[in-house]
């Protein structure tokens, strides 16, 4: 076997033209790898795609280059053939320069970062999304904080560019309570009558065309191009939603991360839950207005800021006595049987005589 068949390839089936095609696939993958991280459709994969596809084009143009350097030097020169197969040489070589100014360049990037004291700092103590979970789990303070910190944990979680909490109100809308991240173009959204419908009863245990029915709203509010509902349910009541979205098309969050969303979207249902029975507990059922616990608690805390600052209260009270339509009822029966007993013997007088 010759020596210039390793190089060459055999007689009628030469190593340089699968060679290019080879070279010209792997470039041609990295190119579109690259539009794709930079339109975001995939970014951590895309990402180490087109950087693994360069460095592979560039060592397979090494050995495309070596066997059309021999074949060219073997073609007579001046020839039509000669000319195209040095214009190919010279369009795979430019293309090659381009390539590798863009390996070269992010190779520096990369490196630009990793020694920058940003990035030092960084690995030192890299944030967590298990961080938020914790802090929504272990808060104690008030219910708008809570909800924060698991749209702030959700957010984490499924590494997405937003998170929202949708509360259903008492009209069967939707209103966003707390986001993170790119917030919505709407706040409230107006849902389907039949969807509304269906939120009133029990939530089912296979809801999937409901929570698409449910989606499509949020997904134009939000303006994200994939979205994930997690429903948050109270004694099989949904209460809301826990939505969580991203600028991309993506397959959604994995196993473990679903099941960190529904215990966030269980916490979140809590924490509204709260909130009603507080809001019930200071207010009048019948009037709507603030209680009489409502009042101790603001004085409480008005006092407590006076005593801070150093500053004088002044206490304004309006006494309104409701007597009870019982207590009427007795007044007026207790004043009207002895007039009638008065006036009986004088009706009764006249019809005797």
């Amino acid at each position: 076997m010759k020596l210039g068949y390793l190089i060459r390839g055999l007689p009628g089936h030469p190593l340089h033209p699968p060679l290019t095609d080879a070279t010209i696939g792997i470039y041609t993958f990295a190119t579109i790898a690259a539009v794709a991280d930079v339109l975001g459709i995939s970014n951590n994969a895309a990402t180490h795609g087109w950087w693994l596809a360069l460095l592979a084009g560039l060592i397979t143009t090494v050995a495309t280059a070596v066997t059309g350097l021999l074949d060219w030097l073997t073609i007579e020169r001046g020839t039509e053939l000669w000319k195209t197969a040095t214009f190919h040489a010279l369009a795979m070589v430019t293309a090659t320069v381009f390539f590798g100014l863009a390996a070269l360049t992010a190779l520096m990037l990369w490196v630009l970062d990793r020694s920058s004291p940003r990035s030092a700092r960084g690995q030192e103590r890299t944030p967590e999304p298990w961080d938020g979970v914790r802090q929504a789990a272990v808060s104690v303070s008030g219910a708008g904080e809570q909800r924060g910190a698991v749209c702030e944990a959700a957010r984490g979680i499924a590494r997405a560019d937003s998170a929202q909490l949708w509360e259903v109100d008492e009209a069967g809308d939707l209103v966003a309570l707390e986001m993170s991240g790119i917030p919505p173009r709407e706040r409230r959204l107006r849902l389907p009558d039949a969807v509304r419908a269906e939120l009133r009863e029990d939530w089912p245990p296979a809801a999937s065309g409901l929570l698409d029915a449910i989606e499509a709203p949020i997904l134009g509010a939000t303006g994200t191009l994939r979205v994930h509902l997690e429903p948050m349910c109270v004694r099989n009541r949904v209460a809301g939603f826990l939505a969580v979205g991203w600028n991309a098309y993506v397959s959604g969050p994995g196993d473990e991360a679903r099941s960190v969303l529904a215990l966030l979207a269980a916490h979140a249902a809590l924490v509204v839950e709260r909130t009603e029975l507080e809001r019930s507990a200071r207010t009048d059922a019948l009037t709507a207005l603030p209680n009489r616990r409502a009042f101790e608690d603001e004085l409480a805390r008005e006092m407590a800021r006076a005593t801070r600052v150093q500053a004088p209260l002044t206490v304004a009270l309006l006494v309104v006595f409701l007597v009870h339509t019982s207590i009427w009822v007795a007044l007026v029966v207790l004043a009207t049987v002895p007039l009638c007993l008065v006036l009986r013997p004088a009706v009764a007088a006249p019809a005797s005589a």
